[in-house]
C-alpha cells in the first residue's frame, strides 16, 4: 500500500551518495501507481558502483517507471526527468492523488 500523502508528489529529489538505485528499487509500487511527475536525482557512476549499480540500470528502471529518459535537463550528474504523460501525471494530482479518469 502507498502511503496517502506521498499520492500526492509533484517533485521528487533524490540524492543518496550511489544508492539511488537501491531507493528506487524499494518503491517500484510508487513508481508504478503514483510516480511524482518530476524527479530531481544525481547519478555518479563511481558512487553507483560501489553500490552494486550503474546509471544505465537506474535509467532503465526510471523509463520502466514512465520517466522522459530521453528528455534529460542535466546539469553535471544531476538529471531532471518528467513522466512521459505529464498532464497525466499532473491530472491525478489535481484529482487529489486518484489516478485520472480516461475519457
Amino acid at each position: 500500500r502507498v502511503e496517502p500523502g506521498l499520492r500526492r508528489v509533484l517533485v521528487a529529489k533524490i540524492d543518496i551518495e550511489g544508492n539511488e538505485g537501491r531507493a528506487l528499487q524499494g518503491a517500484v509500487r510508487l513508481l508504478r501507481e503514483v510516480p511524482p511527475c518530476y524527479l530531481l536525482i544525481e547519478l555518479k557512476a563511481r558512487f553507483l558502483a560501489k553500490a552494486g549499480s550503474s546509471v544505465k540500470e537506474v535509467a532503465d528502471v526510471l523509463a520502466s517507471a514512465g520517466y522522459d529518459t530521453a528528455k534529460v535537463h542535466a546539469g553535471q550528474d544531476t538529471y531532471w526527468l518528467e513522466q512521459r504523460d505529464l498532464q497525466r501525471c499532473l491530472a491525478r494530482l489535481a484529482a487529489g492523488g486518484k489516478p485520472a479518469t480516461t475519457a
